[in-house]
């Protein structure tokens, strides 16, 4: 079987997207954290559903006096533990919504005025976050970024299916370098002020809210970097929970983001949306016609092997800094991914839209927008 020209120019433009992450070692929008902290921020905790998702609570405790519990109070159970909370000494802020989502609760609490720091930080209720997050907001401060991406690591990988997410994870994260508007959910910070710019031209969706976030930002031409302070988050143990949560979570907010928002990506992100559209779904054809159309074993066997070694050796040279011997498994661990949930993202997708009643598109125009002021944040709670 012979490639065509087409083909082959697609598989060279793939190859080349995919050693992107050698250019991690620049670091231009990168910023490392200050001697000195900053105290003038919010961590915003967004919770609603359940009260488990903030059973850990002692883990962020240390970080009490800066931290908001954006609190969905529509359940009984929700409003009994916002009780609970304010008991134990947390600050909360409550609202009701018929879908609740992560962005709805951190712009309701800023509608409400309860958030007044310069700064505001978005962070799970199962993210751990270290010491030393007042001096990343303090060289966030003195460079005069607008949004800043941070490092997001596993915490406390045991299992083969958390150890396969954490070299996912520190792959992603390099590529945070070069692309820092690619937010993670765990935890990303912007300047109070912005933030508000930003949600009030957001779809307020749950899935991939963070991606939106960050090309929102460079469609309002803020100034975005990607601060080097790492933060921990809890994954899927099982096979089962990291089925459901990228079916029905990431790939479901891939589609959302990267197909029905198309015309306004290429316009952002070009280089990233035409990776995503690339390898994500003209690599789906890439992967399944051979399986369906090479019905000579030994030739699938050759066929296989090649693209599995292959892009092996493509991971290693582009993500040698993170490099481990849970990289020679990640080749399968991506293919069975892009191949299966694709079109399960799909289905999942057209599901929620209309539960929801709503396409998912962005609320912003074509032509970009200019509302930075370029000016640091004052820093009233600037310690030594």
């Amino acid at each position: 079987m012979s490639l065509s020209y087409f083909s082959l120019a697609l598989i060279l433009i793939v190859v080349a997207l995919d050693l992107e992450n050698v250019r991690s070692v620049w670091r231009r929008r990168v910023l490392d954290v200050a001697e000195v902290g900053c105290d003038d921020y919010t961590l915003v905790i967004p919770l609603y559903g359940d009260p488990r998702y903030f059973a850990d609570r002692r883990l962020i405790e240390r970080h009490k006096p800066n931290v908001l519990v954006a609190c969905d109070v529509g359940p009984s159970v929700m409003q009994q533990f916002a009780n609970q909370l304010e008991r134990e000494g947390w600050r909360v802020q409550r609202s009701i919504h018929a879908h609740p989502t992560a962005p709805m609760l951190i712009k309701s609490a800023l509608d409400e005025g309860a958030i007044s720091t310069a700064y505001t930080l978005k962070v799970d209720a199962d993210t751990v976050v270290p010491e030393g997050i007042d001096r990343a907001i303090e060289s966030m401060r003195r460079d005069g970024a607008d949004v800043c991406s941070f490092k997001c690591g596993v915490l406390d990988p045991r299992s083969l299916c958390e150890k396969l997410q954490a070299q996912e994870y520190a792959m992603a994260m390099l590529s945070r370098h070069h692309r820092p508007w690619l937010l993670s959910g765990a935890c990303y910070a912007a300047r109070t002020s912005l933030f508000r710019e930003v949600l009030a031209r957001h779809t307020l969706w749950l899935f991939a809210e963070d991606f939106e976030f960050g090309r929102i930002a460079r469609h309002l031409h803020l100034r975005v970097r990607h601060l080097e302070f790492t933060v921990y988050t809890q994954v899927p143990s099982g096979w089962r929970e990291l089925w459901r949560q990228r079916s029905v979570g990431w790939w479901l907010g891939s589609f959302q983001h990267n197909w029905v928002n198309l015309d306004h990506n290429v316009l952002l992100t070009p280089v990233s949306s035409f990776y995503y559209v690339g390898v994500v779904g003209l690599g789906f054809w890439l992967r399944w016609w051979p399986l369906a159309h090479l019905t000579d074993w030994p030739y699938l066997m050759l066929y296989l092997g090649t693209m599995f070694g292959a892009y092996t050796v493509l991971l290693f040279a582009a993500n040698w800094r993170v490099r481990s011997v849970w990289l020679l498994l990640m080749p399968y661990y991506s293919f069975f991914q892009s191949t299966l949930m694709t079109p399960i993202g799909l289905v999942n997708y057209a599901r929620h839209a209309v539960r929801i009643r709503s396409l998912g598109r962005y609320h912003v125009g074509y032509r970009r927008e200019h509302i930075s002021a370029r000016q640091p944040e004052r820093a009233i709670g600037a310690v030594t």
